[in-house]
């Protein structure tokens, strides 16, 4: 998938981009699909969200970073850091279904942190994996 066609899912989920910053967000667009980084959650093979996500073992330097500027992350750490989700409504549906490509895709992934956006600040929101252990 092309970094174009990402952003049309996004924009039909709402989304809106600065005119100025385009080619700065079809860049990023582009090196998070070369590596891998974009999950586009599907529900009944219908767009419901893309997510673009780093894995790491300290998220800080992807929380500090501006929206659109890329930074490569270590495939083999134990957080996953959601750098940006787009979608109409986060269910538990959704987050289920996008915590299940996650896990085929990165098996060692231990925590999800994502910064939530909100009209008077991030909202800091973690998710803890229970590992069964047998």
């Amino acid at each position: 998938m092309k970094a174009v066609a990402i952003l049309k899912i996004m924009g039909e989920l709402g989304a809106r981009f600065p005119i100025t910053k385009i080619w700065e967000i079809i860049s990023y667009v582009s090196e998070m699909l070369k590596d891998e980084r974009v999950v586009i959650i599907n529900k009944d093979g219908v767009p419901h969200g893309v997510a673009f996500c780093s894995i790491c073992d300290d998220y800080d330097t992807f929380y500090r970073k501006t929206t659109w500027n890329y930074k490569p992350h270590d495939p083999k750490g134990k957080i996953l850091y959601i750098e940006l989700l787009c979608c109409k409504k986060w269910t538990k549906e959704l987050r289920e279904i996008f915590e299940i490509e996650l896990i085929k895709k990165y098996p060692s992934i231990e925590e999800a942190v994502w910064h939530r956006w909100a009209s008077y600040g991030d909202r800091k929101v973690t998710y803890r994996r229970k590992i069964c252990m047998k």
